[in-house]
């Protein structure tokens, strides 16, 4: 609990806890599940489905986290019966989820009863669960039990003599290049759902048409990957290990692999995933460049997703880790794959992200649609795998629940440390007239409660215009604010600019304008109020930094400081505080008392306080920018506030301060005895704000007010940081600040961040039909596919040429592999999506996804820069 007594968990978190975090256990999830969920097939008539389940918050209160989660045709009534207490309800949507926070002792039961007045009469779900008990978590499952050993080699798989279906394929780069003298070879497997084979390829450097070396192995199984474990930003090793990953018997088997010279396949070791109680039905696979680490998502019969961490030595030595908890369960669909990504950057309260993982959330009873369900994960100590966040449902650019479920088939790709691309083909389109949106997500908490949440950045449907370069829409309209009540004016007009912090930060102070706008015919630098106090939190700081003063000093407050008008934390003269509290009463509550105690007490006056400030400025390069009060007597221009704001955030005291919201602090009254204070202040919700402040009218200095220089009725200095990048904003006289602050954050974002739709190209077989797809690049000119034949023992191996520069995408070189002796196994899913980056290009990160409708192989490229 933190120090309002408020549980310190998500207020609306769809994704099931796997432990409690004091201590806790999650109630009996096998007797939930088996009870909790049914899902209702009627030849007539409307559908219900309803799940319950219930964990544990081991914590002073001791309270239990109720998730509801339903999908119905019609809107359902909820009614949630809370033990000793009257029953409630309310009327819920056909889908979505509900969670409550409940305060009862150990033992207790809850019933939860679904309604929906259906034309033929209400339909009725009702779940009944025990709440859980707190005490020892169970102990995990040893990694023994987990990952039984090596099975000395998955062995052959007996070839049969007529030979089944294929229905999925995977592709993979191996080594060479299409320039240098090495020949560029990659490897192939395809699957028939009771079996796959591997094949090893030459690329023809004049006619790039694939050339078949050999037809390899066979193994038993199904689902199959393929994976590099090197870096693929660099050139592959000169002997490179790769991985196969593949389904057999409800459990997940990696097997690692070289390729000989002469294109034959030896197998170096394989270890399988089994779980005590649990069959693998789907499962994703990312490796981590350098680290040597894999990751798997899995899905089980249950639809309980989890995460395995493997581990691979440099002779291709398999070593299973450790499994997740229970990262969701409920209506995950089981015909599309898992997918995983690679992260590694910190979010804004400094945790690291090191994976994202992704299953798909279906819509309804009957439909094939939804939105990826998505967790957030981090690999701790003892390779535990705890999870930092994540949802049923993603935000969008200002980090609003998104209702949209419009989702067939996706692909993940990570970006940076700090974002990852999500590929995906909208429901109830077609490949050849919408080949599928690429969209950049980040992650973030939205209610300062710690938890992780996707939340859109950019999508490639911003960009208008198809080609090289980027089209988009024209930056927002601000809102003018004016009073001219105020004693000595105040500007008309709005004045505003955005920056992006990297560009500042490495190309100078104004190169990272993203937006400016100064009206003309005012003054250059304005009054900022209170935004004047970002200065004196960057003095405070430095003096802390080296030595001068320290966070505890205790201070006791002047007369002076006590007396100052305006914004105050109502201090009181002779109280004592510290110089940590006078901080966050400076900054949360806007106190102009605070300020001059801080100054008196870092600088032994306010006018020698004043005139560091004034030093200050003119050596960050702020030239125009004066003060002459140390809580709301500046004067500045957009830009010069942006510079403070980014050079101050280099600092981790000011970043901890300027992001401070809340905070319950207490001193010693003047008589004695204690003096504590609640302070808050709100911000607009925007995803990822870093840090601001705001100010209103201010301190007026006599020459400039003489001079007719106006103050700022509403000014705002914010910082927020999206996909791995911050940008600042700097209002002047905005007659809606928040709201402008928030429309220029999500023109910047686009800026930075939309993909640009750069080239496009069919390929078709006439009377041909496609149902499986993979791809891999080479390099920045080069991908690879196999594309699987309905009904067929066939696949097709193509090889696509791509200038990415222009926009450019050949008509690929392609041949047919058959005869793969694979008997007939259980249907599979069809995969129709998949995407690639493009290696080692110097203007861009280029990206190419391809997606399979009928006879036609749609390929499209687009370019995200990220200097």
């Amino acid at each position: 609990m933190d120090g309002y007594g408020r549980i310190c968990l998500p207020a609306l978190l769809a994704l099931s806890l796997a432990a409690c975090h004091e201590g806790g256990v999650d109630a009996d999830v096998d007797a939930i599940v088996d009870d909790g969920i049914q899902a209702l097939e009627m030849e007539q008539g409307p559908a219900l489905e309803l799940q319950v389940t219930a964990t544990a918050i081991c914590d002073e209160a001791h309270s239990h986290r109720l998730s509801i989660h339903w999908l119905a045709d019609l809107p359902a009534r909820i009614y949630l019966e809370e033990p000793a207490s009257s029953s409630s309800f309310r009327t819920l949507g056909r889908i979505g989820q509900s969670t409550r926070l409940l305060a009862y002792p150990d033992g207790a039961s809850v019933t939860v009863q679904a309604v929906m007045d259906a034309p033929d009469g209400s339909l009725r779900r009702w779940r009944r669960v025990e709440l859980a008990r707190c005490g020892d978590p169970p102990e995990p499952v040893p990694p023994a039990l987990l990952f039984p050993g090596d099975s000395g080699g998955l062995g052959d798989f007996p070839l049969s003599d007529v030979g089944g279906n294929l229905q999925e394929t995977a592709v993979l780069y191996i080594a060479g290049n299409t320039t240098g003298a090495q020949p560029l070879r990659f490897v192939t497997a395809v699957g028939s759902g009771a079996g796959a084979r591997l094949s090893s390829w030459e690329l023809d450097k004049n006619t790039l048409e694939p050339q078949l070396l050999a037809q390899g192995p066979a193994r038993r199984g199904a689902q199959v990957r393929l994976a590099a474990l090197w870096d693929r930003e660099a050139a592959p090793p000169s002997d490179p290990i790769w991985l196969l990953a593949l389904v057999r018997d409800g459990q997940l088997w990696l097997s690692t692999w070289r390729l000989e010279p002469d294109g034959s396949f030896e197998e170096l070791h394989s270890l399988g995933y089994v779980h005590p109680r649990r069959e693998v039905v789907r499962f994703g696979l990312t490796v981590r460049p350098g680290a040597s680490e894999i990751l798997t998502p899995v899905l089980d019969d249950l639809n309980k997703l989890r995460a395995v961490l493997w581990r691979i030595d440099a002779n291709g030595k398999l070593v299973g880790l450790a499994e997740s908890g229970e990262l969701a369960s409920g209506y995950i669909d089981k015909r599309t794959r898992l997918e995983a990504a690679v992260l590694g950057g910190t979010d804004l309260l400094g945790r690291q992200i090191d994976y994202v993982v992704s299953a798909h959330y279906r819509e309804g009873i009957s439909q094939p649609r939804g939105w990826p369900i998505t967790a957030y994960l981090r690999v701790g100590p003892g390779n535990s795998i705890e999870q930092l966040g994540g949802s049923y449902y993603p935000r969008d650019e200002l980090g609003s629940m998104m209702s949209a479920y419009g989702l067939r088939e996706f692909s993940l790709l990570p970006l940076n440390p700090y974002a990852y691309l999500l590929a995906y083909l909208p429901a109830g389109t077609t490949a050849t007239t919408a080949p599928g949106p690429l969209s950049v997500w980040d992650f973030q908490s939205a209610e300062d409660d710690g938890w992780l949440y996707p939340v859109l950045v950019a999508e490639a449907a911003f960009d208008q215009n198809p080609g090289p370069g980027r089209s988009l829409d024209p930056p927002p309209a601000l809102t003018d604010g004016s009073a001219p009540e105020v004693a000595g004016g105040a500007t008309q007009k709005v004045r505003a600019r955005l920056a992006d912090e990297y560009r500042e930060d490495t190309e100078g102070i104004g190169a990272g304008s993203l937006f400016d706008l100064m009206p003309p015919g005012e003054p250059l630098a304005v009054g900022i109020a209170s935004v004047t106090k970002l200065m004196t939190l960057l003095l405070t700081v430095e003096a802390i930094e080296n030595g001068t003063v320290n966070l505890d000093d205790e201070i006791v407050v002047s007369e002076a400081a006590a007396a100052t008008g305006g914004s105050s934390m109502q201090l009181q003269a002779g109280e004592r505080q510290t110089l940590s509290n006078l901080l966050y009463g400076m900054i949360i509550e806007s106190g102009n008392d605070a300020s001059v105690a801080i100054a008196e007490h870092v600088a032994g006056d306010i006018d020698t306080f004043v005139w560091l400030m004034n030093q200050r400025a003119l050596a960050l390069g702020m030239n125009d920018t004066s003060y002459n009060h140390p809580a709301a007597g500046g004067y500045s221009i957009p830009q010069d506030q942006i510079t403070l704001l980014r050079l101050g955030s280099k600092h981790e005291l000011f970043r901890h301060f300027a992001g401070v919201r809340e905070r319950y602090v207490c001193g010693e009254a003047p008589g004695g005895g204690p003096v504590c204070r609640n302070l808050s202040r709100s911000d607009s919700g925007y995803p990822g704000l870093a840090g601001f402040k705001n100010g209103n009218i201010g301190f007026h200095d006599p020459d400039k007010k003489a001079a007719g220089v106006p103050l700022c009725t509403s000014c705002l200095a914010v910082r927020a940081r999206r996909a791995g990048r911050s940008m600042a904003v700097v209002l002047q006289q905005s007659g809606d600040r928040w709201g402008d602050a928030d429309a220029l954050f999500r023109y910047g974002a686009r800026q930075l961040w939309t993909p640009d739709r750069r080239g496009q190209r069919s390929y078709s077989e006439t009377g041909a039909e496609f149902t499986g797809l993979a791809a891999d690049a080479v390099d920045d000119s080069v991908v690879l596919t196999s594309m699987v034949y309905q009904d067929t023992g066939r696949v097709r191996v193509c090889a696509w040429f791509i200038v990415a520069d222009f926009g450019q995408i050949d008509p690929p070189a392609c041949t047919s592999q058959e005869n793969f002796g694979l008997a007939a196994g259980e249907p599979l899913p069809a995969r129709r999506l998949t995407a690639t980056p493009l290696f080692g290009g110097l203007d861009g990160r280029d990206y190419v996804m391809l997606s399979v409708d009928g006879d036609i192989v749609t390929a499209e490229l687009f370019r995200l820069r990220d200097d």
